[in-house]
């Protein structure tokens, strides 16, 4: 289940569900590289000890020569986040 309070429009929410008994949830919403770290602390408040995850696809495109990527450059700021609020650590041969 994705929970998107912004319903695609890419606003960060101001609350998060806590997940209903049965479900995964996703969560979604502007959420991006420069909030992660803030937003995984809300989300696994939320969570309540379950698992949960992030949609972040929008926010980690960029234009580069005039193309639309995904960009692996966001893709890291946000894995750096993550371990950074020690909620991942990053395998021996990626540091």
């Amino acid at each position: 289940m994705l929970v998107d309070e912004s319903k695609g429009t890419g606003v960060l929410s101001e609350a998060w569900p806590t997940p209903p008994d049965g479900y995964n949830i996703g969560y979604a919403g502007g959420i991006g590289p420069a909030n992660i770290k803030d937003v995984l602390e809300k989300v696994l408040e939320a969570g309540n000890g379950r698992e949960v995850w992030v949609d972040m696809e929008s926010s980690l495109r960029s234009s580069k020569n005039g193309t639309d990527v995904f960009d692996l450059d966001k893709c890291y700021e946000c894995i750096g986040a993550v371990c950074s609020a020690e909620q991942f650590v990053h395998p021996e041969y990626l540091r």
